[in-house]
């Protein structure tokens, strides 16, 4: 849908051009990708005996957009790591984009985080359950709760066309 509004700018500016103006090229669809990373040392909530815990699912996941002013300079593959940060409602809270510090690397944070903010999630649910006398199972509670996660994104230029990318690893 973006590329389709791009396109339909691009020839309505084109339109506005007097006779013998150059008029310049819209900019090259970009693309994103990133995957999920498990930190050395990132703590998980423990279970305890009789916890069931529901791992969230990405329910919404718009992709980052290579930034348009940074295509015609055709940088070197660049890889940013993101702490995504999510409430217990499945929606993000705030987005943590390490290494991101002076230009084009802020460009390309930014990037992320407004994309990364609408992402949504399944919630994580915790549920607690026990057996009575007879051995029949019943649900005691049930919890939904805060969680992070981090994600690497990469961004690149191959053959002048943007490319971002990203894969989910498992947890």
């Amino acid at each position: 849908m973006r590329r389709w509004l791009v396109l339909w700018g691009t020839l309505v500016l084109a339109g506005c051009a007097s006779v013998g103006q150059p008029v310049t090229p819209p900019p090259r669809e970009a693309a994103v990708s990133y995957r999920e990373v498990l930190p050395p040392g990132q703590v998980r909530y423990q279970l305890a005996l009789g916890e069931v815990a529901v791992q969230p699912v990405i329910e919404a996941n718009p992709a980052p957009i290579y930034p348009p002013e940074l295509i015609a300079q055709a940088l070197p593959p660049m890889e940013f790591t993101a702490q995504v940060i999510v409430n217990a409602q499945g929606t993000v809270d705030e987005v943590r984009v390490a290494d991101a510090a002076g230009d084009p690397a802020a460009r390309f944070a930014a990037a992320i985080q407004q994309s990364v903010r609408e992402w949504r999630f399944s919630p994580l649910t915790i549920t607690h359950w026990a057996a009575d006398a007879e051995g029949n199972q019943h649900q005691v509670s049930s919890e939904n709760k805060p969680f992070s996660q981090s994600y690497v994104f990469h961004f690149e230029c191959r053959d002048g066309r943007p490319v971002v990318s990203s894969t989910a690893a498992h947890r």
